[in-house]
């Protein structure tokens, strides 16, 4: 919910005291949204209130990408310390709208959305961006993070799915995925990347005619971070919450592989199942957290596709280890519970 008086002061400091809020439906986030109208000039408020939420980080990133050539929306006011940004108003069309609206585009919507991706891949991360107040150091997607993100699994996913668990099990989880972390960490120095981390299709605008690096507005990337560049590939490609078609994924990442001048594409390849399965589970985890602590059970409808996620990446050779554990520990039952078998 937008916090409305402390949004209207903020509004009126920056010279936007007559405008008309429209608020948004919300995300899965503490973050709220609204549209904010004054004569003929439109824009859109984020509402980002700490200490659940800071809008440094994403004004950073914002700011960086914009130099990169890529479109991120511009930021026309902002109170740090509230919480309040004011920004570019990209209009409606996401690119899931698109896609629903008309099929046939999905092939275009997603090659644009790969241009993207391409274009990142060949720049040199900055570890230090100048933010609005001083300087932004951006994380390293490193083992220590990727432990914590498969923690999501045991906190909230594996209770709710089977029940009490012995910490053994857990330690033995954790066991398993720890040399595959130090795999993913070990090529940051060779080949890193800015992931803007939640790269899908609910998170990407279609503006003017939808071609070219100027036809995508970028949302959401305040947790980016340096990581590996297969990531933003796998999240744009197993959506959560969309099917991508096997063969344009197949098709896109090879493309990927090709422009980006991918050396080593068994290492990419490997390191494409790692992060897919690791981020479907963590997923896994965050959707469930949102049903049992925040009371949004619509997430559960995912579930499905988030497992066929992490069973076909598990095929990959190098993950044989994880995958032996994974029959075992969670077995195909507690897999398929759909949302009528949970709430």
């Amino acid at each position: 919910m937008i916090r409305i008086e402390k949004a209207k002061i903020f509004l009126e400091t920056i010279g936007w005291g007559d405008a008309v809020l429209e608020p948004l439906p919300g995300d899965a986030s503490f973050r709220a949204y609204a549209r904010v109208k004054r004569q003929d000039q439109t824009a859109m408020l984020m509402d980002a209130p700490p200490p659940h939420e800071d809008v440094r980080p994403f004004a950073a990133i914002d700011l960086y990408l914009r130099d990169q050539g890529l479109r991120a929306p511009s930021i026309y006011g902002h109170d740090t310390d509230s919480g309040f940004l004011l920004l570019e108003d990209f209009g409606d069309t996401r690119f899931s709208t698109a896609l629903e609206d008309d099929p046939k585009v999905e092939d275009s919507l997603y090659e644009n959305a790969l241009a993207v991706l391409i274009h990142l891949s060949h720049i040199q991360p900055n570890h230090h961006l100048p933010a609005i107040q001083g300087e932004y150091d951006v994380p390293l997607y490193n083992a220590h993070i990727l432990e914590q993100e498969a923690d999501f699994l045991f906190e909230w996913a594996y209770p709710a799915l089977i029940g009490p668990y012995d910490q053994s099990l857990h330690d033995q989880y954790r066991d398993l995925w720890r040399p595959h972390f130090e795999f993913l960490e070990s090529r940051l120095v060779m080949e890193p990347c800015l992931v803007l981390r939640d790269y899908h299709v609910d998170n990407l605008m279609v503006l003017g005619d939808g071609h070219g690096l100027d036809g995508i507005g970028l949302l959401d990337f305040q947790d980016a971070l340096i990581g590996d560049k297969a990531y933003d590939l796998v999240s744009l490609l197993q959506d959560a919450r969309r099917d991508v078609p096997p063969a344009l994924e197949a098709r896109l990442i090879n493309v990927f592989v090709e422009k980006a001048g991918i050396e080593d594409v068994d290492a990419f390849k490997r390191a494409y199942a790692l992060l897919g399965a690791h981020r479907s589970l963590r997923i896994v985890g965050i959707f469930i957290r949102l049903w049992k602590r925040d009371g949004k059970p619509r997430y559960l409808e995912h579930l499905p596709r988030l497992w066929r996620y992490v069973e076909r990446n598990l095929e990959h050779p190098a993950l044989g280890d994880i995958k032996a554990w994974y029959d075992v520990a969670i077995p195909e039952a507690a897999r398929h519970k759909g949302p009528e078998d949970l709430l």
